[in-house]
């Protein structure tokens, strides 16, 4: 990994906050899209709406959104990935809050990690 200004954190919605302007990986689980909006569920139980520009086809529950963060609550979404069958959304973020221990970061984010907890 020699350019880490390409690193992009992976967050649950707590996170959010710290993120403002930034652009953000956020696994989450869709609970309802109407128009240019989706409210989805975190991976640590807030609800987030998530804005896009065409509205996208979320065949599977669980996706992670590329976007850049707004406000505490809201991601101005870039794209998406489905999440395989497998993990529950608390595993999730035990991985996430794993990842910004401040004993990890440098393993996880480079030099440019920052504890978001």
């Amino acid at each position: 990994m020699s350019d880490n200004s390409e690193i992009i954190p992976l967050v649950n919605g707590k996170m959010l906050e710290k993120c403002v302007g930034r652009l953000v990986k956020f696994p989450c689980k869709v609970l309802q899209c109407c128009r240019n909006t989706a409210k989805v569920l975190s991976t640590d139980n807030l609800t987030v709406d998530i804005h896009f520009e065409n509205e996208p086809d979320f065949e599977a529950p669980l996706v992670e959104i590329k976007g850049a963060v707004v406000s505490p609550t809201t991601i101005a979404m870039e794209s998406f990935s489905y999440i395989a069958d497998g993990p529950e959304l608390e595993d999730i973020n035990n991985i996430i809050l794993i990842l910004h221990d401040p004993m990890m970061l440098p393993l996880t984010y480079g030099s440019l990690g920052v504890s978001l907890l």
